[in-house]
């Protein structure tokens, strides 16, 4: 259960990653207010025009959001080599060899579909407006500062968020099992286990 968590709780961290590199961003001007058609369940974000998306490409390079990308590489690649070491005792050479002639470049390959999915991302939900907004304070003296050390918050913040939503998950599901069981729910194997109480 312990690697269910642990995937689950990586999952929700990448999922909510690029929400770091805005925190120190300072107030922006709101968005237009929502239409009524926009506010329905069916309604599809406009696509963003080209002006907005070269904002949102340059918001991208200028907050380093692919930092979390860079950070993750390297750990990804050592659980790999671990698993091809585990069936490869002895080979440690040969495999670090095709993981760096392999995999990296593998996954480095796709970094430029990563940034423009993110462009489009902050297109779809920022103005031109509010993007150069950012874009002016993130290169600004004090939004430098920020960036410069947002790698070591982000990996600190990261490390401290995975042990504790592990933990807190490990133990709701402690309270959670016992009430499915009264309920008579069926219980699914991934929350079978002996959490801490």
């Amino acid at each position: 259960m312990k690697k269910s968590l642990t995937a689950l709780t990586l999952a929700l961290l990448l999922a909510h990653a690029p929400v770091f590199a805005q925190d120190a961003a300072p107030a922006i001007a709101p968005p237009a207010p929502a239409t009524a058609a926009a506010n329905t369940p069916s309604a599809v974000p406009p696509k963003p025009d080209e002006a907005t998306m070269k904002a949102a490409a340059e918001f991208v390079e200028v907050t380093q959001s692919t930092t979390i990308i860079d950070k993750l590489l390297p750990v990804v690649a050592r659980n790999f080599s671990a698993l091809l070491l585990r069936d490869n005792p002895g080979k440690m050479g040969q495999i670090n060899q095709v993981m760096q002639s392999a995999f990296v470049p593998a996954f480095n390959s796709h970094i430029d579909g990563y940034k423009r999915h993110m462009a489009f991302v902050y297109a779809t939900n920022l103005s031109r407006e509010q993007l150069q907004q950012l874009i002016v304070f993130y290169k600004s003296p004090i939004g430098q500062a920020y960036l410069k050390v947002m790698p070591t918050i982000m990996e600190q913040t990261m490390s401290f968020a995975k042990t504790w939503m592990t933990e807190n998950v490990g133990y709701s599901i402690g309270k959670l099992v016992p009430e499915l069981q009264k309920a008579n729910l069926n219980i699914p194997k991934e929350l079978q286990g002996k959490p801490k109480p």
